[in-house]
């Protein structure tokens, strides 16, 4: 960047020496030039997130750290009133003489620009993000200080990835920052003339007027339910932010549709916040309304003068552990706002208002349905989600429609039962009976006939299995470790000797086959229950285990699978040996 420190702006020298609030200034166009913004790269980190690649052509470095989060750091705070900053990092010394030079945002005032921060953030984000894309990059450009005052306390231009300065504050400050000094032409990333940031505050300015007109039918819209007692709607009261973590949802003791209603309107989550410097509160505090418990509530008051009592108390305690989030119906709300703001100084904040269609259907979703109309249905007729999805393959979405089909079974004589198992299978044997041109009755029998043929198979080939089995492993071995009595805690606690023992085995002979175990493998021996470790034994077979543990015993049971007699039962101290074979 060009220095021209030398160049003495006549701007300073005669717009406050007059009341900048008078008017709108119109500027020079040696004015325009010194009015023109430049976002700049900070040519001093060791890792920048701006590079040049070998043709010479700017890229952004993958490996740097932010990019690698999946953001940029920008700050804008040279765009704002400076003297609120506490600060001399840049050579603002709080010279009387200096400080309109200082103060950004009010010099751009005087010019009929306003928001500067917000819209040179916004516009150079966009641009930012749709580079990092065009790079395959997909990032976040964070910018610190867009809002102006609300992020003064972060300012700190020379620790971001890029920042903005205007064009006459660079020249201003330009010998008391060794940064500033080793700019380059190279360094500047983007650049706003004086016209462009005018037309960007004045479409900006007509997107604030909308907003706030919505602002203002919004909070209307509150009073005239409030008046009405209307409980068409339900809406929400921002109290405090809890900053220990989750925040806590407080309500009214509601009932009925009332409490479907509350439920359904807590699990819009994050959509109940449409205030947007709340959202940004929230994200900077890294919050979320999101929560799967829908059920819960921190606390659940009788009626609003309670609440109201019971919070108070909190806030004067500075107690935020407690109502953050408070639902209820629009007359409620606005008493326990206007109350809150009577007697303490802070802003409460309005939720959205969503009706019933939307809050049922939340509640709905909430318990594993499509909406509420099939949630009801499913309540009326005492059915889960599945099966009303069966349903609706037929056809049936609705009591009446489902009372239609009780009424055939009745007067067919296929059942004296009706429930909703009765009913799924009526209707696939139905579809069956028709498909093969039956009776649904005939079909009926026949299909209970071969279930009845196949289930004896079954258990024919059941019994068959367990008798071969029983012949390969006529024994079973019933291993446990614990206190004695029977009880089991767990095998490898008795081979195991730790830091005051020694580690002992189990040696299984099982027919032929021959295996020690170690405590990393004992489990592998069998299966461990809650009974204890169980080992299938051949007709020859032989056990050697050493209890290990100070405190435990060692139990082994063996059982004959046909007759369910215990043939062997012994048990082990420490270093005890339990040695058996048949």
């Amino acid at each position: 960047m060009k220095n021209y420190k030398s160049l003495l702006l006549i701007l300073f020298l005669s717009i406050f020496s007059i009341n900048v609030n008078a008017e709108v200034l119109i500027p020079s166009e040696e004015d325009k030039q010194s009015l023109m913004v430049y976002l700049v790269k900070d040519p001093t980190k060791e890792s920048p997130v701006f590079v040049t690649d070998i043709d010479n052509n700017l890229t952004i470095s993958k490996n740097n750290n932010n990019i690698l989060a999946g953001k940029i750091a920008s700050e804008a705070c040279l765009l704002t009133d400076l003297h609120q900053i506490a600060r001399n990092d840049f050579g603002y010394y709080r010279d009387k003489e200096r400080m309109p030079f200082y103060d950004v945002a009010t010099m751009y005032e005087a010019y009929g620009i306003f928001n500067l921060s917000t819209i040179l953030a916004n516009d150079s984000e966009k641009d930012l993000e749709n580079f990092a894309n065009s790079l395959g990059l997909e990032i976040k450009v964070e910018t610190v200080c867009k809002y102006g005052k609300g992020n003064m306390n972060k300012a700190n231009y020379y620790s971001e990835d890029v920042f903005f300065i205007p064009d006459y504050l660079y020249r201003e400050m330009l010998e008391s920052s060794p940064l500033l000094e080793s700019i380059t032409q190279s360094d500047i990333l983007g650049s706003w003339t004086f016209d462009e940031i005018k037309t960007l505050s004045d479409n900006y300015l007509t997107v604030v007027a909308e907003k706030e007109k919505l602002d203002n039918e919004f909070k209307q819209k509150y009073a005239n339910l409030a008046q009405e007692k209307s409980k068409e709607f339900m809406g929400s009261l921002y109290i405090d932010l809890n900053s220990y973590g989750s925040q806590n949802f407080c309500t009214l003791g509601y009932s009925g549709a009332d409490a479907v209603a509350v439920i359904g309107y807590k699990l819009m989550g994050d959509e109940m916040i449409i205030d947007e410097t709340l959202k940004r509160y929230y994200a900077s505090q890294e919050v979320s309304l999101n929560d799967s418990n829908e059920n819960q509530f921190k606390y659940v008051f009788d009626d609003i003068g309670e609440a109201f009592s019971n919070i108070k108390s909190k806030l004067e305690a500075n107690d935020n552990d407690y109502c953050n989030i408070f639902i209820a119906y629009p007359e409620n709300l606005l008493k326990l706002k206007n109350a809150i703001e009577r007697d303490f100084e802070r802003k409460s904040v309005l939720g959205a208002l969503f009706d019933e269609s939307v809050t049922d259907n939340q509640y709905a979703i909430g318990q594993g349905f499509d909406n509420y109309k099939q949630y009801d249905f499913a309540y009326q007729i005492d059915a889960g989600y599945r099966d009303v999805k069966i349903l609706e393959n037929y056809q049936i979405s609705n009591l009446s429609e489902f009372n239609k089909v009780q009424d055939e079974i009745l007067s067919i004589g296929y059942s004296n039962d009706t429930n909703i198992s009765t009913v799924l299978i009526y209707l696939n044997d139905l579809i069956n009976a028709q498909t093969q041109n039956m009776d649904v009755n005939k079909y009926r029998d026949a299909r209970v006939k071969e279930e009845e043929r196949l289930a004896e198979i079954a258990r024919l080939e059941e019994a068959k299995r367990q008798a071969e089995f029983a012949r390969e492993y006529p024994y079973t071995a019933s291993l446990t470790c614990g206190m004695g009595g029977g009880d089991h805690i767990s095998i490898v606690a008795c081979f195991s000797g730790g830091s005051s023992g020694v580690d002992t085995e189990l040696e299984i002979t099982n027919g032929q086959n021959y295996q020690m175990y170690k405590t990393y493998n004992l489990r592998s021996a069998g299966s461990e229950y809650q009974s204890g470790l169980e080992i299938n034994l051949r007709n020859s077979f032989k056990i050697i285990a050493q209890n290990s543990s100070k405190s435990l015993v060692l139990s082994l049971k063996i059982v004959d699978n046909a007759t369910g007699a215990t043939l062997y039962q012994d048990s082990a101290a420490q270093y005890g040996v339990i040695n058996v074979s048949n």
